[in-house]
């Protein structure tokens, strides 16, 4: 049986979250905080507030991304 380090456990959980936070969302798609609050405030990624706490929606994430691919092809 491998051994599994606890960074790859905590990585393949962070992939399986179906919200993330801003640091999160950095960490496992490489989307900078401030670069994920520019593109809030330009209405192309959507996200929700929660008490104090920006969080993102996987669903979300991913079609910014799609839209993100699709840009990048012109």
């Amino acid at each position: 049986m491998p051994i599994v380090h606890s960074a790859t456990k905590a990585q393949a959980e962070d992939l399986r979250k179906e919200v993330f936070t801003l640091r999160q969302l950095h960490h496992v798609f490489a989307i900078p905080p401030s670069s994920a609050y520019r593109y809030m405030a330009e209405g192309r990624l959507q996200s929700i507030k929660i008490g104090g706490r920006r969080l993102v929606r996987r669903a979300d994430v991913e079609t910014f991304l799609a839209v993100q691919a699709g840009e990048d092809r012109r």
